[in-house]
């Protein structure tokens, strides 16, 4: 079973998004949050701040947990292309990339992949890519994660 889970993508303009599941005493939550170059302004009071938090019925956490556990993530590389190296940024990400975190429970270790460019097109990221971005309910998120990817990944 999934214990967290975050995909984050930066766009070549600096736009980015992140998706968080994770769970806290025993609940699954849905996070998404919007920022500028990875950058996230987190101040739950600033109504202004762009942060969504949703509970998650268990039976669906359980359904994305089975799907994911066959994506084998712990196989992936930890960089794509495989010549990519992060940048040593201290805080946010560069234009043009893509961050995947992932821990099952009852595992020792998170798995951290960075990417560069668009997120991967073929199989197993593209189901992956599917099942994250579909799992959120805000429509106007879903869009933006969306937009360009579907079309080209047919």
């Amino acid at each position: 079973m999934v214990e967290y889970i975050s995909f984050e993508l930066c766009k070549p303009d600096g736009d980015s998004k992140y998706i968080k599941l994770f769970e806290r005493s025993g609940e699954y939550y849905l996070e998404l949050q919007s920022g500028v170059n990875g950058i996230y302004i987190i101040d739950r009071n600033n109504i202004d701040v762009d942060i969504n938090l949703y509970r998650c019925p268990r039976y669906s956490v359980k359904l994305i947990s089975s799907l994911l556990e066959s994506l084998k993530i712990y196989g992936w590389p930890k960089t794509i292309p495989s010549d990519y190296v992060p940048s040593n940024r201290i805080i946010g990400s560069d234009d043009g990339t893509w961050t995947l975190d992932y821990k099952e429970r009852g595992k020792k270790t998170m798995r951290h992949i960075r990417g560069k460019g668009e997120f991967p097109k073929e199989e197993p990221y593209i189901s992956f890519y599917r099942l994250f971005v579909n799992s959120i309910s805000d429509e106007k998120t879903k869009d933006w994660f969306l937009e360009g990817y579907e079309a080209e990944s047919k």
